[in-house]
């Protein structure tokens, strides 16, 4: 297990999405966010999340499929775009094209 206290957090939620819902779910979202919006901003480069944080949807969903598709088995479908939180501009394509695509992806 991850030695990161959000990363153990997003399994046991992932968990309880799939297992513990009385009514099933369609989506499990859970986006990658590279990018936070901070006050920092205009004195620094970017401001960036963690690298495990960032990561953590992807390598949790990695144990659900590891031997088998658990999302698939339970009917949902898993989307985790890549977002950059603090473009403004840019979050809601960046959300709405990966949406769109796993959307397109199930007709």
């Amino acid at each position: 297990m991850d030695c990161c206290y959000p990363v153990k957090c997003i399994a046991g939620h992932y968990g309880e999405l799939i297992f513990g819902q009385r009514e099933k779910l369609d989506v499990v979202f859970s986006p990658m966010i590279y990018t936070v919006p901070s006050m920092l901003s205009g004195h620094v480069a970017r401001t960036l999340t963690c690298p495990r944080v960032m990561a953590a949807p992807e390598n949790i969903k990695a144990g659900f499929i590891k031997e088998r598709d658990v999302f698939a088995e339970h009917g949902m479908r898993y989307v985790s775009p890549f977002v950059s939180l603090d473009g403004p501009s840019s979050s809601p394509s960046q959300l709405f094209d990966r949406c769109a695509s796993a959307r397109r992806a199930d007709v």
